[in-house]
C-alpha cells in the first residue's frame, strides 16, 4: 500500500477539468445525491486535491459530500449553529467518513469537530483517515492516530489506484475494502 500524492491528486483532477472550467464547478455538477457513501472532511485550502480524492472514490461507483460542494450557501468562516446543523444533517445521511490529511488541515476548524460528531453517531469503523503523502504525524492531533487508514491499492490486474483501508504496522497490516468501510464492517484480513 502507498499513500496518495499530490501530484497524483491534481493530475486525476485534471482529468475532470478543462481550460474553462475549475475544479469547483464540476464538483459542484457531480452533486446530486441525497444520501452519500462518504462525507469527505478535509480543509478547504485543499480543493483541487480533494478533486483527486472524490473522482478517485466516484470511480469506484461510491457517492461522496463534499460540503463547499453541495452547500456552496455555508460559510466557513463563521461558525454558526445553522452551519453545524447542516453539516450534522449531511453526516446523518452519510454511511462512512474520510478525514483527508495534509500539512494544512490541521487550520481547519470543522475537521476534529466532523470526526468527533460522526465517531459518535455511526460506528469507528466507518472512519479512516486519508494521509496525502507528507503527511506522517500529527502534532496536537493524535487522535487521528485511533483510527485506520485510507490508502492506495491497487486490483489484481488494473492500473488504476483504489482506495483500500489499513490497520496495523508492515509486518501485521491488515486490510478491508473501500466497501467494507462504508458498511461499518471489522472484515479486516491480514496480509501476508
Amino acid at each position: 500500500m502507498s499513500r496518495f500524492t499530490e501530484a497524483e491528486l491534481r493530475a486525476t483532477a485534471r482529468t475532470k477539468t478543462t481550460v474553462y472550467e475549475s475544479s469547483e464547478r464540476v464538483l459542484r455538477a457531480s452533486a446530486e445525491y441525497p444520501t452519500y457513501d462518504v462525507f469527505l472532511s478535509h480543509a478547504r485550502i485543499d480543493a483541487d486535491l480533494i478533486l483527486g480524492i472524490k473522482v478517485t472514490l466516484e470511480k469506484s461507483g461510491n457517492s461522496v459530500y463534499v460540503d463547499w460542494i453541495d452547500d456552496p450557501h455555508l460559510d466557513r468562516a463563521n461558525v454558526s449553529a445553522a452551519t453545524a446543523a447542516t453539516l450534522q444533517r449531511r453526516m446523518n445521511q452519510s454511511r462512512s467518513l474520510i478525514y483527508a490529511t495534509s500539512p494544512r488541515s490541521s487550520r481547519s476548524v470543522w475537521m476534529p469537530w466532523e470526526l468527533g460528531y460522526f465517531n459518535g453517531i455511526k460506528s469507528a469503523e466507518s472512519i479512516a483517515i486519508l494521509p496525502i503523502e507528507g503527511t506522517g504525524s500529527y502534532p496536537g492531533q493524535e487522535f487521528v492516530g485511533l483510527y485506520p487508514l485510507a490508502e492506495k491499492g491497487y486490483a489484481s490486474g488494473t492500473v488504476a489506484p483504489r482506495v483500500v483501508i489499513t490497520r496495523g504496522g508492515p509486518l501485521r497490516r491488515r486490510t478491508k475494502s473501500l466497501d467494507a468501510l462504508i458498511a461499518g464492517a471489522d472484515h479486516y484480513r491480514l496480509d501476508t
